[in-house]
């Protein structure tokens, strides 16, 4: 559904009521946060991070998600990050956020409130 739709509004707002039916929709809500598209990347990272646990196999792709270009992708998969729970990798990605001195100050207290969920140092 989110592959073949073209419209990146549509596919922002599929991301977004994708995020209301997991489990069966973490496989397109993962290429979804792959998106070039800054909204349609945003409102599928704000899907994981309202899925909670259930989000764990995209923690590859939120880490991933940490260097888009646009703060507010960033943003939503820190929280993302910090709402599907502990994780090394996770931990290392949202520390260096917060250690980024021309990161967003929106986006690093996002990924040090995120640490502080899971268990990190800030």
């Amino acid at each position: 559904m989110l592959s073949a739709d073209r419209d990146p509004k549509r596919k922002a707002q599929a991301s977004l009521c994708l995020g209301a039916l997991y489990p069966n929709s973490v496989d397109p809500l993962i290429e979804a946060v792959r998106s070039e598209n800054s909204d349609v990347a945003m409102y599928a990272a704000g899907a994981f991070a309202r899925m909670g646990s259930n989000g764990k196999k995209a923690i590859p792709e939120l880490i991933g998600a940490l260097t888009h270009k646009e703060w507010n992708v960033r943003l939503f998969a820190a929280r993302a990050l910090g709402e599907i729970g502990s994780d090394a990798r996770s931990k290392a990605a949202l520390e260096k956020i917060v250690n980024d001195s021309s990161e967003n100050p929106l986006v690093k207290k996002e990924a040090s409130d995120a640490l502080q969920k899971i268990g990190g140092s800030v």
